[in-house]
């Protein structure tokens, strides 16, 4: 059986940028509970997408990146927008991390890195 690997830079991108992806999330979940459909400002989507485009690039090969879009400035998406493509890329994380984090018993939980 072939088991799935990623690169160390894959893994150092993902260390750096989940917890980004997850402040942002939790930040962007508590203004569209008060505000759905107010818009953003320009510099709140750049600074979005300077977390949400890396994150593409690194899942650049896998099944989820299909479904990974960023942030039209020229839109200005509203909040609850924001949340719904937070979200996709909170799930698409989610999916790396468990397709390449492992856990058995000689080492004990870490990365599948390719030799």
């Amino acid at each position: 059986m072939i088991m799935n690997k990623t690169t160390q830079d894959a893994v150092n991108q993902y260390e750096l940028l989940n917890p980004l992806l997850t402040g942002i999330y939790k930040e962007m979940q508590e203004l569209s509970k008060k505000k759905p459909d107010s818009p953003l400002n320009a510099f709140k989507v750049k600074a979005i997408n300077r977390i949400l485009e890396p994150i593409k690039e690194m899942l650049k090969m896998e099944n989820t990146h299909a479904f990974l879009d960023v942030l039209d400035v020229d839109e200005m998406p509203t909040n609850s927008d924001v949340v719904l493509v937070l979200n996709q890329y909170m799930n698409a994380m989610k999916i790396f991390y468990e397709k390449y984090y492992t856990y058995n018993s000689k080492d004990g939980h870490k990365w599948r890195i390719q030799s």
